[in-house]
């Protein structure tokens, strides 16, 4: 019996690579997994979003601290919270403890560079979480109104994740500032854009896709 099962692994195993190429799986044509270059899917449950833009900051050990940008009447607001250490799932967000509106420009513009990142949203090709760090979360949403998020830990290479917790920080930091100088924040907010939008277009540029018949 112990035979025959290993058989049938055996050809399970051949069927299941027999389209790729002899060298495709060689260690040395797999990604890096010392550096993570985009979001990853959320796997905890997480609120649905209607708003502009969201970004959760979730150290292991300390206390939280999540942005909103959203539309209330007339009027675009960032909201700022905090939340309780390592506050997932994110579902219940008490009183903000700094609200202030801001230009429809700001928030257009750091919704679209978190679309651009989330709709780049895919699982790391090695474990990149551990104990101690910090979960970082985007959200926003599509035309449909469908929330969309992405979510990294701790990344430290200058790669897109460690752009979006940048970028993340700085709407954070202005909204904690006085004064506070919109043309400086989106100056640094189009310089994310600018390189994002370029990783991206390069990436795409590497991996053209095949003609549609």
């Amino acid at each position: 019996m112990e035979t025959y099962i290993r058989y049938l692994i055996g050809i399970l195993i051949t069927m299941t690579f027999a389209g790729y190429p002899s060298d495709s799986l060689r260690a040395d044509s797999l990604p890096n997994p010392a550096v993570c270059s985009h979001l990853e899917p959320v796997n905890f449950p997480i609120s649905e979003f209607g708003g502009d833009a969201r970004f959760v900051e979730s150290p292991s050990f300390e206390k939280g601290t999540c942005w909103v940008i959203l539309q209330e009447g007339d009027k675009v607001l960032l909201n700022v919270f905090s939340l309780p250490p390592d506050t997932r799932p994110y579902r219940d967000f008490p009183e903000p403890t700094t609200s202030i509106e801001v230009p429809a420009s700001i928030a257009k513009l750091v919704r679209e560079i978190w679309v651009m990142a989330i709709m780049d949203v895919r699982y790391a090709f090695k474990k990149q979480r551990g104990m101690d760090g910090t979960t970082y979360t985007f959200s926003t949403h599509t035309v449909s109104t469908q929330s969309i998020h992405g979510t990294t830990w701790s990344p430290e290479a200058d790669s897109p994740p460690k752009w979006m917790v940048d970028a993340g920080h700085e709407v954070l930091a202005f909204a904690r500032s006085s004064p506070r100088d919109t043309v400086i924040l989106e100056r640094k907010l189009n310089e994310t854009k600018k390189k994002l939008s370029g990783y991206l277009n390069e990436k795409s540029d590497s991996n053209p896709q095949p003609n549609k018949p």
